[in-house]
């Protein structure tokens, strides 16, 4: 069955804000443990909105337990109006999820608040998903508002079709709203798999069926990715990812460049403030919605609790937001080993989960 995924915005977010008591949950969840509204509620514990002007989504399931429509709010609760003018829409009113007699994804829809579809920059006014007999996607399929073949992206690609062999893809090709295979750009990727039935390759060719660009994974005795290297076509490596484990939990992910850039995310709170420790430290654990990290400078009282925060970094919106509620739970005293004390300084926060591209609304 496919997974439900939500592109996200990289929006830049920086904000200094003052703590008081917080009034509102980030996260809403109903007597069955689901999730029915996440919440922008800012280091006030206020909920806001953010820069495209929503404030808070809403989640309702059907009798299954199946995520049927995803609403899109603004500060004043009233559904979230994009402007349909822009060149960059990125976010609807609402959506719908169909499924199948099996629970398959069938179909999703973006629509404005007055019901009509509506058309994203990134993202069809309808998706449709097809499945073989063995409930294994075949097809995917975008259609424009009027329910015509449409192209999306930079490819404006219309159909994308998977073959299977031993329960595994192994080809996917990219068609236009001709149906025909696309004539340029990367239309073909083909994956390969060990004997464990893991990824160990994947090749990406052009329309020309040049080969571009491989992609090799290398994982640990207990299954876990622990290395993603990608070629270029001349074989050449291109960059490194390593991920490493403690205790079966992601705890450093590093990229390594061809020209010798180096980056490393690593899941956790980093506390950097002279003469302070930290002695309530906020737990990490079943935060699985976003992935990142981003440092916040920050200032303390005499007692050791946080006045205010301000994100130095790009963030996406949803990562943002998942760090204030730690950022308000965090509680300092004061380090006897360091003579010198500040009142001020940076908080590190790593959140880190072994898909890169999780849901971040």
């Amino acid at each position: 069955m496919i997974r439900l995924s939500i592109y996200f915005i990289y929006i830049v977010i920086l904000s200094t804000i003052t703590v008081t008591a917080q009034d509102i949950k980030t996260y809403v969840y109903d007597k069955k443990g689901r999730l029915i509204q996440r919440n922008r509620v800012n280091f006030y514990g206020k909920l806001e909105a953010d820069s495209k002007g929503v404030a808070f989504i809403k989640y309702e399931y059907d009798k299954k337990g199946y995520l049927e429509k995803k609403s899109y709010y603004g500060i004043d609760g009233q559904l979230y109006r994009p402007d349909t003018t822009s060149a960059i829409r990125e976010i609807p009113s609402y959506c719908y999820f169909r499924y199948d007699k099996a629970y398959n994804l069938t179909e999703y829809s973006n629509h404005y608040a007055n019901g009509n579809l509506m058309e994203l920059t990134y993202k069809p006014a309808i998706k449709l998903y097809k499945y073989n007999q063995f409930n294994q996607l075949i097809e995917e399929i975008n259609l424009n508002k009027y329910g015509k073949l449409t192209g999306v992206g930079s490819m404006e690609v219309a159909i994308i079709k998977y073959s299977y062999a031993k329960n595994k893809v192994v080809d996917e090709i990219s068609y236009d709203v001709n149906n025909k295979v696309l004539d340029f750009g990367i239309n073909v990727v083909k994956h390969v798999y060990n004997n464990q039935n893991r990824r160990e390759k994947t090749n990406y060719y052009y329309a020309s069926s040049d080969l571009f660009q491989t992609d090799r994974f290398t994982y640990n005795t207990s299954g876990k990715l622990i290395k993603h290297e990608s070629f270029k076509k001349n074989g050449k490596l291109d960059y490194t990812i390593k991920q490493s484990y403690e205790n079966g939990r992601l705890v450093k992910r590093e990229y390594i460049y061809s020209n010798g850039e180096h980056k490393e995310e690593v899941h956790g709170i980093e506390l950097k403030v002279t003469g302070w420790k930290m002695v309530t430290i906020p737990s990490l654990d079943g935060i699985d919605d976003v992935n990142g990290m981003a440092t916040f400078k920050v200032t303390i009282d005499k007692k050791g609790n946080l006045l205010s925060a301000k994100s130095l970094d790009y963030v996406k919106p949803a990562f943002l937001y998942a760090c204030y509620p730690l950022l308000r739970q965090i509680k300092l005293e004061r380090d006897q080993n360091v003579a010198e004390v500040e009142y001020f300084g940076e908080v590190v926060i790593g959140i880190l989960n072994e898909n890169r591209y999780v849901e971040e609304f």
